[in-house]
Formats: C-alpha cells, sequence, structure tokens
C-alpha cells in the first residue's frame, strides 16, 4: 500500500500540527493561571479642615474624601522557568463608591461622591523560597502600573472638588 503523493502532501500539515499542539501540552506544565477576588481598602483621599464662625467663636469640621472597602478581581499568568523562578502577569481590578464624610466620630451625614474604578497590572519576577515545602512561600518584585477613573455625582455638594477622568501612574510593585 504505497501512499499517493497527494495524500502524503495534507498529510504534512497535519503532522506539524499535531506536533506543535503535543509540544504545547509537554510544556503545559510551566504554566499556570488564576483568579481571586478580595477586599480592597482605601485610604484617604483627601482631608479639608473648614473653620467655621459661629456667634461665640468658630468650630473646627475637617471634612474626608474616602473610597468604600469593596471586592475586587485579581487575575494572573505565571509562566515557571524553574523551582525557584517564574514571571507572572497580573491584573487586578475594582470599582468603590467615593464619599464626604465629616470628622472621625462624628455620626453626620455621608454625601456620595460618585465612583472610582481602578485598575492595575504588573510584571513581577517570583522566587519561591522553598518550593518543594508544605507551605510555599516566595518573593515577587517588578513594574507595576495603575489607572483609576473618577465619575463625580453631578448632584454632589462639597468643599472638597473632584476632578472628572482617568489617570494612571507607573511605579515597582514587591510582594510575598
Amino acid at each position: 500500500w504505497p501512499p499517493s503523493c497527494k495524500s502524503d502532501r495534507a498529510m504534512k500539515p497535519l503532522t506539524l500540527l499535531l506536533a506543535f499542539l503535543l509540544a504545547g501540552s509537554a510544556q503545559a506544565q510551566n504554566w499556570s493561571i488564576g483568579a481571586g477576588t478580595g477586599p480592597f481598602v482605601f485610604g484617604d483621599f483627601v482631608k479639608r479642615t473648614l473653620r467655621i464662625a459661629t456667634e461665640t467663636g468658630s468650630i473646627e469640621q475637617t471634612l474626608t474624601l474616602s473610597a468604600a472597602t469593596q471586592a475586587g478581581l485579581a487575575v494572573d499568568l505565571e509562566r515557571s522557568f524553574s523551582d525557584r523562578f517564574a514571571v507572572r502577569i497580573e491584573g487586578t481590578f475594582t470599582r468603590a463608591p467615593l464619599a464626604i464624610k465629616g470628622d472621625d466620630g462624628d455620626e453626620g451625614v455621608t454625601i456620595g461622591a460618585g465612583d472610582l474604578d481602578v485598575a492595575t497590572f504588573m510584571l513581577p519576577l517570583v522566587f519561591r523560597i522553598n518550593p518543594r515545602g508544605t507551605f510555599r512561600f516566595h518573593l515577587l518584585g517588578g513594574p507595576a502600573y495603575a489607572s483609576y477613573e473618577i465619575k463625580p455625582q453631578d448632584n454632589a455638594l462639597s468643599s472638597i472638588r473632584l476632578f472628572s477622568g482617568a489617570r494612571s501612574a507607573w511605579g515597582l510593585a514587591l510582594g510575598g
């Protein structure tokens, strides 16, 4: 049973495709993907202290712009080079409501000020301290990029002005 020339030409691309797919799955053990969720805790963005004159003198009122703690999404793709070293690309995303609050401990009114959308991306080098241990500790560090967009509410009355739009910055991410 000799194969014809026509079927031989058709088998070469299929054989190459099969070899490519098998080589990819043989290397798949060096890749991992991950996803998770957890709280994003924001600090205070702006504190403004106002002195208000009264009939008997003056009082100070401190207004604080902060974002509520919200659940966010984290996704990553990691490529291992050895038992100890890997590189990871990771992104985190969340949306949090902005609010203007009175003095700490003051049970006054909280005024909604808008929404904050945050996205961060990092590309760290990962060093595994004990790659075969029961608890697998690692250190990581590398460049990071953060982008945020503020969408102020039209009806928010405040002495703290918000810009509308997006801003971003490069930085460094360290972790363990």
